[in-house]
């Protein structure tokens, strides 16, 4: 009963977050420009257990714009991990990004702008019975690519040598629920929900202090302990800078998990 209850509650909490962004912005705000766009990411994630205490993680990630079509982003990124215990993981990682123009509301540049993250981040699972809840709280120090002024006759920017530095607060719950008697370690099917939020913090942030939200729904086929593959639909609601405009983009995402364990 009790693991029935808890399925249903994360359920109807990854529903709510899934309301769109501007149900979490004041009255009176600016009315927004909402773009709908289909994309897709495929990710590829490695976690290098090295004993007890320590492991490093990898994460690919090759985000593709109108489905296949274009570039939206490429990010590679890497973690040092710390662990506690079994329930308790800290992490400080580094990663380097491209956004490329993509969609209907491109960025400036007909190149992409770079990112250098520097990040930290505490993990916190829960078991009840076979079921895991997870709790992921990170902060992100982001150097991205300054632009120049506009052009007058033509509006377009390029970017500049210089980095500006932008804060970001991110949260994550995620369940994964085993869909067959077996224990998640086992050969079974099971679905993971998880919703995080984004916000900005400190300076350099122009109007979009609530920056992005990602409500995903995954199914998802564990292999062995150490290797699992996952299919699934997230809606990624972005808001940019000025404020104003949006995009609802409606992703095709596919998580391909490959551990190793050297203990």
């Amino acid at each position: 009963m009790l693991r029935h209850f808890l399925i249903v509650l994360c359920v109807v909490v990854c529903t709510i977050c899934t309301l769109r962004p501007s149900t979490l912005i004041a009255q009176g705000a600016p009315s927004k420009n909402t773009i709908e766009q289909l994309n897709s990411w495929s990710v590829f994630l490695n976690t290098f257990r090295l004993n007890n205490e320590w492991s490093v993680s990898t994460d690919i990630q090759i985000r593709r714009s109108r489905f296949v079509d274009t570039w939206m982003q490429s990010l590679n990124r890497i973690g040092l991990n710390y662990h506690v215990n079994p329930d308790l993981t800290l992490t400080v990682g580094y990663a380097y990004v491209l956004t490329y123009p993509y969609g209907k509301q491109p960025i400036p540049s007909s190149e992409y702008r770079q990112e250098h993250r520097f990040w930290e981040q505490v993990n916190l699972t829960s078991r009840f019975s076979s079921l895991e809840l997870q709790h992921r709280f990170r902060l992100e120090q982001r150097l991205l690519n300054e632009w120049s002024i506009p052009d007058v006759t033509t509006g377009s920017r390029s970017m500049i040598d210089g980095f500006i530095l932008e804060n970001r607060f991110r949260y994550r719950f995620m369940a994964n629920i085993p869909l067959a008697r077996n224990a998640q370690s086992q050969q079974t099917w099971f679905a993971s929900l998880h919703n995080e939020i984004f916000i900005n913090v400190g300076g350099n942030i122009g109007f979009n202090v609530f920056d992005q939200n990602r409500a995903v729904a995954m199914l998802g086929y564990q292999f062995s302990p150490l290797v699992n593959l996952q299919i699934g639909y997230m809606n990624q609601s972005i808001q940019k800078p000025n404020g104003r405009d949006m995009e609802s983009n409606h992703t095709l995402t596919t998580y391909f998990t490959y551990n190793f364990d050297f203990r």
